[in-house]
């Protein structure tokens, strides 16, 4: 008898365990749908991303070749890797801060 109950406890641990794996994948497309999308029409032409057909167009890559030679694609380029840099040594900045008030913080309960 114990051998059953064991058994159909192993039975339900992995019904869990895929049920638990299958709501992750279907959490992770949800999640990544949205990049797909993103990446899909960056390579349409521009003006025929509204039409409704994805597929239907050659995908190229000369909206990005054209974005490489303006002007301002460089100067975006290095003031968001600026911001990026000011925001992450903010981060680390105060993330330091509250490190060290939680070390010499006497809690009493």
């Amino acid at each position: 008898m114990m051998k059953n109950r064991l058994g159909s406890f192993r039975s339900n641990a992995n019904l869990s365990n895929f049920s638990i794996r299958s709501l992750l994948l279907v959490g992770a497309r949800i999640v990544l749908f949205p990049l797909g999308i993103v990446g899909v029409t960056s390579l349409i032409p521009v003006g025929q991303t509204l039409e409704g057909t994805i597929f239907h167009h050659a995908c190229t890559s000369a909206i990005y070749r054209e974005a490489q030679l303006r002007e301002t694609f460089l100067v975006a380029f290095i003031d968001s890797t600026l911001v990026a840099i000011v925001v992450t040594a903010l981060a680390i900045f105060t993330s330091t801060l509250a490190g060290h008030v939680m070390v010499i913080s006497i809690f009493l309960g």
